[in-house]
């Protein structure tokens, strides 16, 4: 709301006509479903600030492993993925078309939230692999060591951003606009724990935590987010 308000705010502080120049967009994108408002004081020159999200639920995938004793393991993984995203840009059309060149930053609050388990028969508390344990990083366990282990990804807050699009000409009522750009979002963290007797054993307790350092080392390929965004927009004319 703050972003709203702050284009608002230049509206008002325009010479020109207000109704004239903002635009309201709604879009789909890879940073989820949302709307934008927008205010082009200039043929050249605009800004723009919104909010997009998804929320994506009971996400199940289930990893079969061969144990030793010849049968069958399955660790299971049901997670949950929110795309909570804001931006605040502003645009340079170099000729005074439809074509822009963006610039400005991207509020992730983003997260992915993961739960693992084991059905493996509880053999005991021990890490070294014996028949019946699911192989979880670089240990192997079973349901009791394991029980549920909760993955939380977050990622930065602020992600810079560039890109190329088209918006509106500057006499049109209807638009369709499109944006194409990178975030730099950084790497992601991660916070993985289980509420099993691992908990009770420091070398099981380091298992995890390498664990967690590898899943840290494979996200460092989302330090580039691509953006992808289409949609509709309405220009109030005067």
């Amino acid at each position: 709301m703050k972003i709203l308000r702050g284009i608002i705010l230049l509206a008002l502080l325009s010479p020109n006509s207000v109704l004239a120049q903002f635009t309201y967009e709604l879009h789909a994108a890879s940073t989820g479903l949302g709307g934008t408002v927008g205010y082009r004081w200039s043929e050249q020159f605009a800004a723009r600030g919104g909010w997009q999200g998804l929320k994506i639920n009971d996400i199940d995938v289930d990893v079969e492993q061969d144990n030793q004793a010849g049968g069958v393991d399955t660790l299971k993984h049901n997670g949950d993925g929110t795309l909570n995203v804001g931006h605040m840009l502003v645009d340079w059309y170099p000729t005074g078309g439809r074509f822009r060149i963006s610039a400005g930053a991207m509020i992730n609050l983003s997260s992915i939230d993961v739960t693992s388990t084991c059905n493996a028969p509880d053999t005991g508390p021990v890490i070294n692999p014996i028949p019946g344990n699911c192989e979880f990083g670089v240990g192997a366990f079973n349901a009791g060591e394991l029980g549920e282990v909760k993955t939380d990804i977050e990622f930065n807050t602020l992600a810079p951003y560039v890109g190329i699009g088209w918006g509106h000409k500057a006499n049109e009522r209807w638009a369709v606009v499109a944006d194409i750009g990178l975030a730099f979002t950084g790497s992601p963290k991660a916070d993985m724990r289980a509420t099993g007797s691992c908990n009770e054993s420091a070398a099981c307790r380091q298992q995890i935590e390498n664990e967690e350092k590898e899943l840290e080392k494979d996200l460092e390929n989302l330090k580039l987010y691509p953006v992808l965004s289409l949609g509709f927009s309405y220009r109030f004319a005067r």
